[in-house]
This record gives C-alpha cells, sequence and structure tokens, in this order.
C-alpha cells in the first residue's frame, strides 16, 4: 500500500510544509456535519473517546470520511487499553505503540502541540 503522506493542515501544523513545492495530496472533501461513531465500536470508552476528537479534528480541518475510519481505529485502541487497564493489568508495548503512532498521524501528541506553537499555528 502506498504511503498517501500528511495532509495538508498536519503540514502547516508541524511545519513540514515546504513553500514552493505542490502539495501531493488527495483532495478530499473535509466532513460538514459530525459524524456518528461507527456501528463496530461498541466499547464505552471508545465510543466516549470518539466523541471528544471528533471536534477537535473538525477545527482542525483534519477529519473527512477517510480519516474517520482511521480514528474510529484509534479510538477502538483506546478503548481496548482502557479496558485492559480497568481489569489491573497492562496494555502490550505493541498496543500502546500503536495507538501513539496513531495520535501523531492526527497530530494529537505534546511533540506536535508544541511544534505548532513553535510556529503560531492556532486552529
Amino acid at each position: 500500500m502506498a504511503n498517501p503522506g500528511k495532509p495538508y493542515a498536519l503540514k502547516l501544523i508541524t511545519g513540514s510544509r515546504r513553500l514552493g513545492r505542490p502539495v501531493a495530496t488527495a483532495a478530499l472533501p473535509l466532513l460538514q456535519h459530525t459524524p456518528a461513531p461507527p456501528d463496530w465500536l461498541l466499547n464505552a470508552e471508545a465510543v466516549r473517546e470518539w466523541h471528544r476528537l471528533v471536534p477537535i479534528l473538525m477545527n482542525c480541518g483534519l477529519l473527512n470520511a477517510a480519516s474517520s475510519v482511521v480514528l474510529g481505529h484509534l479510538c477502538c485502541v483506546h478503548g481496548a487499553i482502557c479496558r485492559t487497564l480497568s481489569a489491573g493489568q497492562q496494555p502490550r508495548a505493541a498496543m500502546v505503540a500503536q495507538y501513539r503512532m496513531m495520535l501523531n498521524d492526527f497530530g494529537l501528541t505534546p511533540a506536535t502541540a508544541r511544534a505548532a506553537q513553535r510556529k503560531g499555528f492556532t486552529p
């Protein structure tokens, strides 16, 4: 599968958009209305995370029909981590790493927030 690259809005946040270089991203339309969580997202913590993240990502211009599927997966992993922790167990390192990578894909980590501050980005 080809690497589609970062969305243009995320390039602006992280400062990786180089001026004068054409943007090679698909022009997917942003969602105009708040989407409901997918039917397969059954964990209550995952659904809560969906409702928390959707407004944030819509305000930043990072949520379209394609990225909403990835957001569902991110919320599913979040729900699994919460379920594991509430059972008194530690989540597997691979699960936590996957969760952090998905957060990073949406620009939702502290490192991305610092980069956005340095670049003067305010959504």
